[in-house]
């Protein structure tokens, strides 16, 4: 099914699914066209943030350091979009895709490991606010999960008056402790993949074949889901490697293949767009394959693995990077717009104090070219 099929079977289900809960009268569940919202029952509430009051005094600190790293990161962050933004144009709108949003079924696949990912993120996310909230003593009104767009997550509501009557320094611990969260989490699935894969994630042992094209030189030769090893017994732990071996080859050449199914002989085809090109005829998976530590694991759950740790590595920087911008209503744009004495309490217009303006024009600025790059990635995705 294609993805706009996709997201019209979601969309269906997700109204129907919010008008038979208001017509039932189940509160915990709402939502609308491509919108699911679950609300949590006091109970998994209590179990949810009873970490939070366990280790209170521990979530302060991470708080503080969250607030410590938030704001350089937000910098670097703006400071490298405004370079792919320059780079972008001076190539005369050439250069590569630098930003895509991760939409499963659309620029990743509908994989239940790439839709795990996701969630892990927004949740680490949530509950590192939540969490925080807590440690200052703030009421969490509602904490809940959400599906939109076949994007899982998790919302976690606060007062934002009381939020926002906070000391500067406390309020920041609050607002940074969500990109904390997400940090502390990409650290401990990089900690887990190095103690799982050999050679994580810098140096891979093969590379994964997806795909094998129908009546090339590898159809019937080579099957998807082995891992090519080395060429000529030369190793090609990634597509470049191997890229580079073949360009020392020519059509018709036979080649020995160390695969994970044993050694294999291939005879070279031409390119479809260039004869005198070598042609495998193969799809490779561009994040490389690494070794499980575990012998026992097959060689496909070896590569999900790898490829869902890697992605939920990248997802939780990724989210992190973003709400460190300082661009309001992301997490350091509020932290500055504080700092900076800004009213975000809705009492006083912004555009009245020239702290207000200033912030506004740095968000505007930022949101101008987020969008600028986001917008040129996806339509070079689409035409791709």
């Amino acid at each position: 099914m294609s993805f706009l099929g996709i997201l019209l079977t979601y969309a269906i289900a997700t109204s129907a699914t919010s008008i038979l809960a208001r017509k039932l009268g189940i509160e915990w569940l709402e939502g609308g066209p491509l919108y699911l919202q679950i609300n949590s029952s006091g109970r998994m509430k209590e179990i949810l943030l009873k970490p939070a009051k366990v280790f209170r005094r521990a979530f302060i600190v991470v708080g503080d350091l969250s607030t410590a790293l938030a704001i350089p990161l937000g910098l670097v962050t703006a400071a490298w979009l405004a370079r792919i933004t320059w780079n972008l144009i001076s190539s005369g709108w050439q250069a590569p895709p630098s930003v895509l949003p991760p939409i499963p079924g659309f620029t990743l696949s509908l994989s239940w490991g790439v839709v795990l990912a996701l969630f892990l993120t927004l949740l680490a996310h949530e509950l590192g606010h939540a969490y925080a909230a807590v440690g200052e003593g703030l009421q969490i009104r509602k904490i809940g999960f959400f599906i939109l767009l076949l994007i899982p997550g998790a919302f976690v509501e606060l007062d934002e008056r009381e939020l926002l009557s906070l000391p500067p320094r406390r309020s920041a611990r609050v607002l940074s402790s969500g990109i904390g969260a997400n940090v502390i989490l990409a650290i401990l699935l990089l900690v887990v993949g190095l103690g799982t894969l050999q050679g994580f994630p810098r140096t891979p042992s093969g590379i994964y074949v997806e795909r094998v094209v129908p009546d090339s030189p590898s159809w019937g030769v080579i099957q998807p889901g082995i891992v090519i090893y080395a060429m000529n017994s030369t190793p090609t732990p990634t597509i470049d490697a191997l890229s580079s071996i073949l360009r020392g080859a020519k059509p018709g050449d036979l080649v020995i293949l160390d695969t994970s199914e044993g050694p294999l002989s291939l005879r070279l085809g031409s390119r479809p767009d260039n004869q005198s090109a070598p042609w495998m005829g193969v799809l490779l998976s561009p994040l490389g394959y690494y070794a499980p530590r575990i012998s026992i694991l097959p060689t496909s759950w070896a590569f999900e693995l790898s490829k869902d740790i890697l992605l939920a590595i990248l997802f939780n920087l990724s989210a992190a990077a973003i709400n460190a911008m300082p661009a309001l209503p992301l997490d350091v744009g509020k932290v500055l717009a504080i700092r900076l004495g800004v009213d975000l309490t809705g009492e006083r217009d912004l555009t009245g104090t020239f702290e207000g303006r200033i912030v506004l024009a740095v968000s505007a600025l930022i949101w101008v070219l987020l969008a600028v790059n986001l917008g040129y990635s996806v339509i070079r995705f689409v035409v791709s």
